[in-house]
């Protein structure tokens, strides 16, 4: 039995008006984070469904990925705009300035176990043309 095979399980979280990039559970499994074209990420309660408040917006293209820290209390995401961003869940404000030293697209963010650090991995371009490779920049959070 395949997935096309399957009926669809639980409804349909609607809010973003692009596609959705990437989808993570916070630690606790209450949440869900969404990434989107749209540029923005949505936090759902998992229970109801629901949106929990407005959409995180700052990035200024593409949200690709995204991460919560071991803890639940913050929110890293990558982006086609080059950068990175801490969000403080709680409040759903960014959590300092955009990390910054990319020079193209941020594919991927983690967080090392003990939430200490942040990982990201992004395109970079070599003789003009665009290869996806990782690049790992570890910053202290």
């Amino acid at each position: 039995m395949g997935c096309e095979d399957r009926e669809p399980y639980g409804q349909l979280l609607t809010g973003h008006t692009k596609p959705v990039n990437d989808v993570g559970f916070s630690p606790d499994g209450k949440l869900l984070a969404t990434a989107s074209y749209d540029q923005t990420v949505q936090l759902w309660d998992v229970a109801t469904g629901t949106t929990r408040g407005e959409p995180l917006e700052g990035h200024t293209d593409a949200v690709i990925w995204v991460d919560f820290s071991p803890d639940g209390e913050l929110l890293a995401t990558a982006s086609a705009d080059k950068t990175v961003q801490l969000w403080d869940v709680k409040s759903g404000k960014p959590h300092g300035e955009p990390l910054t030293g990319h020079t193209d697209w941020v594919w991927g963010v983690a967080f090392s176990p003990d939430g200490k650090l942040l990982a990201s991995a992004g395109w970079v371009t070599q003789q003009g043309r665009p290869r996806r490779r990782r690049i790992r920049s570890r910053v202290p959070i």
